[in-house]
């Protein structure tokens, strides 16, 4: 999946990257693995975190601007 690493998106990622527990289910989610593409040193940060069940590679960062903001707007539409 893509994250817009910006504002509260990293927040987001934060969380993404530390497995979790559904406290009313007892099901188990593993943490998921940060790809950082264009923004492969933020990547790197995240790479403390992974554990043996850690999904590879499963978020994208991207650090959104306002022209990047226009085309994905634009390509979602067609």
């Amino acid at each position: 999946m893509v994250i817009d690493a910006n504002g509260l998106g990293i927040g987001l990622i934060d969380y993404m990257v530390k497995s979790q527990d559904d406290d009313e289910t007892g099901e188990h989610y593993p943490d998921f693995g940060v790809y950082g593409g264009t923004q492969e040193d933020a990547a790197d940060e995240y790479k403390k975190y992974r554990t043996t069940e850690t999904e590879e590679d499963a978020m994208y960062l991207l650090k959104a601007n306002a022209p990047v903001n226009s085309e994905a707007h634009a390509n979602a539409q067609t």
